[in-house]
């Protein structure tokens, strides 16, 4: 929670618009055509980036990544965090007990 506050506290608008872009893909994802969902990935694909940029500019050195099941879209998040330059580590979903 502190690193998340401290990232918020550096540029809580753009951080919030990134959540809400996110929260936005995942609500609707399943019920779109495959074409709205590989636009929906790659938005989610530059909030990523855009998270991971925001917080190592905020001084952040290491992400903990909640991640999904081998999904293409999990796949891209995890790629694009391995190469942000931060300390990171990857929590796949399928690994916690339901």
């Amino acid at each position: 929670m502190t690193v998340i506050a401290s990232v918020a506290r550096q540029s809580p608008d753009v951080i919030r618009h990134r959540l809400e872009i996110a929260a936005s893909t995942i609500a609707s994802v399943a019920r779109q055509s495959p074409d709205v969902i590989r636009h929906r990935l790659e938005i989610a694909a530059s909030t990523i980036k855009a998270f991971v940029r925001v917080a190592a500019e905020a001084g952040m050195k290491h992400i903990v990544l909640l991640s999904g099941r081998g999904e293409k879209g999990a796949e891209r998040a995890e790629d694009i965090l391995k190469a942000s330059g931060l300390a990171w580590n990857i929590v796949r979903a399928s690994w916690l007990p339901r």
